[in-house]
Parts: C-alpha cells; sequence; structure tokens
C-alpha cells in the first residue's frame, strides 16, 4: 500500500510540506481570530444627541451610527456656500484626538445655499472601552465666507 502522493514518506517533510502544513496553520489561526473578534465583542457609539444647531449658520442631525462609522447631515442655513473638510472633523476621546480613517472619495464637499450634505466618517475605536465617552468634534471643519463655523461637539458613550 502506498501513501497519497500528497503525504510525504514517514520521517521526512519536503519544503514543499512544510510550506503548505506552515501556511495552513496560519489560515486556521486567522479565521479563529475572524470568528473570536465577532462574537459580540463590537463596541458601538451611542449619541446623546440627535442634533447640532448654529443658529443662522447650520443644522447638524445625525443620521446612524454602526460601530465606529458615524452618518450625519449637515444644513446649511445660510445664503452663502459652505465648505465641509471632512479630514478635519476629529473624534475626542479620553486618551486625546483622532483622526478619521482613510477612505471613501471626497475630502472637501461643498454645500450651496439652502442645501444639505450627508457626511460619513469612520473613527478607530482600538483601546477605547465600553462606557468611554466621545465626541465628534467639528472645529474647523465647516467654514462660511472663508471664517470657521463654532459647532459644539455631537457626544456619544460608547457600549
Amino acid at each position: 500500500m502506498s501513501l497519497p502522493a500528497s503525504t510525504p514518506p514517514s520521517g521526512s517533510m519536503t519544503r514543499r510540506h512544510f510550506l503548505l502544513a506552515t501556511y495552513s496553520a496560519l489560515l486556521t489561526v486567522a479565521a479563529l481570530g475572524v470568528v473570536q473578534s465577532g462574537c459580540g465583542s463590537a463596541i458601538r457609539m451611542v449619541a446623546q444627541r440627535p442634533e447640532l444647531m448654529t443658529p443662522g449658520a447650520l443644522r447638524i442631525v445625525l443620521l446612524e451610527t454602526d460601530e465606529n462609522l458615524i452618518t450625519v447631515d449637515v444644513f446649511n442655513q445660510t445664503s452663502a456656500p459652505m465648505v465641509i473638510y471632512r479630514d478635519s472633523v476629529m473624534l475626542s476621546t479620553p486618551s486625546g484626538m483622532r483622526a478619521r480613517m482613510r477612505g471613501g472619495v471626497g475630502h472637501v464637499y461643498t454645500v450651496p445655499p439652502g442645501g444639505v450634505h450627508k457626511l460619513r466618517v469612520r473613527y478607530d475605536l482600538y483601546g477605547l472601552r465600553r462606557g468611554d465617552q466621545v465626541a465628534m468634534v467639528f472645529q474647523n471643519a465647516i467654514v462660511i465666507n472663508g471664517q470657521p463655523v463654532p459647532v459644539e461637539p455631537l457626544p456619544f458613550i460608547l457600549q
């Protein structure tokens, strides 16, 4: 009786078989890591306020949060164009400010007078814990007539 072609003779392991066994083991470990990290351990952000307003300038309405992704509508309530700098929308955390995670197509958006823009921003929540308070900060991120619009932070609690 002979061994199958994929099995090396007893006591010897060829380089090919060693690499295949190592690759298989790494795939198994990676798959287990994905399964374990996805078992309800994700932190989610729960909003403490549904909207923000700067009278005569803008309104920001929270549409949804999905783990580390925040989606808001930004309404331009002026008669001038509004510019949104997505890279300037930060997340304030107990360990300091965090920039948004890279991704998406645009980084700068122009909203016409009376218009609205759906803004999606994703943050890295690594190292944060349930119960931590965080806030989406718009300081210097929204500009009208060349001037940053003062907007208070949008607060969240991690659960």
